[in-house]
């Protein structure tokens, strides 16, 4: 199976059609779209655009969104150019598409070339291009994840992403679970791991997933990693290693004559991620040969011989990419729960289990527009088919309907107790979690400064 994400690195962005509602004042200055095949009841459609946290450290990830244009019709509704943030399409109408034909991102304007953009349908999948009107080498190109369903359903939506560069395909991997084997003849005890799954996340990097096999799994309070045991001894004394190998039988001492002692590396060094819901804990090594590999954990103790457990990593180039598993019913399960923790900032995750995204705060001060995105993490850890960035307004407001708040009350490494105060949009604009509501870019003065709150998304 094939998947399609962009290339890490690059300016790539994604822009977001989605509907909300407004008070009666916003629905007078709203376009309104009117057709045969409606049925009278409308739908407001608001339209944000904004960037992921690969953008950080580049030009345009900080710029607000000044205006997009967006080429609107359905069956029996005329083609329109809109430009305001909202407009209202009516519900049950037929073949709705907003179709994207320009943006303005900081200074920077993109229009169609001269020829079209390239889109044939903007269903999803679609691809298309626009340029820097005043600088015709500077592509922008765009792919459709999202367009409005027909017939048309309330709080529907449609979504961009683009790029500077043309290719939006995933590096093709395989996975497996690979027990580890253990060699016990050493005064320290094997170390009671095993790999429980490996795989090439989309931008390179060997991810490898461990299990503790002692009885009671990992222990520890599930917000402080450093107490994290396995088999009685801290996780924090293990250390970990790869190598390119062919699969045979090894003894303890070519282990040893395998691996340096300097390749050797804990689970801070390795981006760790502790999963309170597995009980997994996650490290990213790095490397993007997809030879068998064999993986190695190691325990040792002043004045003995270490401890070794390994097992053999058998990658296929030709298998595809990890899939992403369904996101499972909600059922019983509260709307939030803490779901893991990094090893080397502590910061916690917490899902929405209505969706499975996760929600993080970075231990941050207030910021500038310009300097929001670089408060998010990277992406890390094998986040194959989700991206890590500012949420839009609708995906706040929902978060804050399902009382995301409360969050700050529970234990909730470095997300403050602030939560219910201002932060960032992606596309720049605010969001007042006290009440819902979002403030325009063209509102916010020039040195305003609000909170972030990231989240991880699944496609």
């Amino acid at each position: 199976m094939r998947n399609q994400v962009y290339v890490i690195g690059l300016v790539t962005s994604l822009a977001t059609i989605y509907t909300a509602c407004q008070d009666d004042s916003g629905s007078m200055r709203r376009k309104k779209f009117f057709g045969a095949n409606g049925s009278g009841e409308m739908t407001t459609v608001d339209v944000e655009a904004g960037s992921t946290e690969e953008d950080a450290e580049l030009s345009l990830a900080g710029e607000a969104v000044k205006s997009m244009k967006v080429k609107v019709s359905c069956d029996n509704v005329a083609e329109q150019v809109v430009e305001d943030s909202q407009f209202d399409l009516p519900v049950g109408a037929t073949n709705c598409k907003a179709k994207l034909v320009s943006i303005k991102i900081g200074d920077k304007n993109y229009i169609e070339p001269v020829g079209g953009s390239g889109f044939d349908h903007y269903l999803a999948k679609d691809t298309g291009k626009f340029v820097n009107e005043a600088d015709p080498k500077d592509m922008l190109f765009a792919k459709v994840k999202q367009q409005l369903p027909s017939p048309l359903k309330p709080n529907s939506g449609v979504q961009y992403v683009y790029s500077n560069v043309t290719q939006f395909d995933a590096v093709e991997v395989g996975s497996t679970a690979i027990p580890a084997q253990t060699q016990a003849q050493e005064a320290v005890p094997a170390p009671k791991i095993k790999v429980v799954k490996a795989f090439f996340g989309p931008y390179g990097g060997l991810n490898v997933v461990i299990q503790c096999t002692a009885p009671e799994g990992y222990v520890g309070t599930g917000t402080d990693v450093d107490t994290l045991k396995c088999g009685g001894v801290d996780v924090s004394k293990m250390k970990y290693a790869v190598a390119k190998q062919a699969e045979k039988n090894l003894s303890d001492a070519e282990i040893v004559a395998l691996i340096k002692d300097s390749e050797f590396k804990d689970t801070k060094s390795l981006s760790g991620l502790y999963s309170l819901t597995d009980k997994t804990v996650t490290l990213n090594f790095g490397k993007k040969d997809k030879t068998t590999q064999v993986f190695v954990t190691r325990l040792t103790e002043p004045g003995k011989s270490a401890g070794y457990a390994y097992g053999f990593l058998k990658m296929s180039a030709a298998a595809a990419t990890l899939a992403q598993a369904a996101c499972p019913a909600q059922g019983a399960q509260a709307n939030f729960v803490h779901e893991g923790v990094q090893f080397s900032n502590k910061m916690g995750t917490w899902k929405d289990t209505s969706n499975c995204w996760l929600w993080m705060r970075p231990e941050t001060k207030k910021v500038k527009s310009a300097d929001r995105f670089k408060q998010c993490p990277k992406v890390k850890l094998g986040e194959t088919l989700e991206h890590r960035t500012l949420p839009y307004f609708t995906e706040f407001k929902a978060a804050r309907d399902r009382k995301l708040v409360e969050l700050a009350k529970g234990p909730a490494p470095k997300l403050g107790e602030d939560l219910d105060k201002t932060f960032w949009l992606a596309g720049g604009r605010v969001f007042n979690v006290a009440d819902g509501s979002v403030r325009e870019v063209k509102d916010i003065r020039p040195n305003e400064t609000h909170s972030v709150l990231c989240v991880l998304k699944r496609d």
